[in-house]
């Protein structure tokens, strides 16, 4: 679970909102070097005009050795604000 809240300037056209946000999930070990976290993400309105931004999200990470991992990504858009759908994968080396 996290919140949080931004404090957003304005541009000399367009008047932004200070919004706030949140995340909730769970993660699941599927095995000793996979997991799986589901997650559903929330953000206020950025202009008067604009949806809240609502999301759900699927990753499954994989702990390939102590210092290498990878993750890949897929999320789903619930509101107008939000894109229709997401994907992205990550590696990373912990030195």
């Amino acid at each position: 679970v996290s919140v949080g809240y931004t404090l957003t300037g304005d541009s000399n056209q367009i008047a932004y909102n200070n919004v706030g946000y949140g995340s909730i999930g769970a993660g699941y070990a599927l095995t000793n070097t996979v997991s799986a976290t589901l997650a559903y993400d929330i953000r206020g309105k950025a202009t008067d005009s604009a949806d809240t931004f609502q999301e759900v999200s699927l990753e499954t990470i994989w702990q390939v050795n102590d210092s290498c991992k990878a993750s890949a990504l897929v999320a789903a858009g619930l509101t107008d604000a939000a894109p229709d759908w997401t994907a992205g994968i990550t590696a990373g080396i912990s030195f």
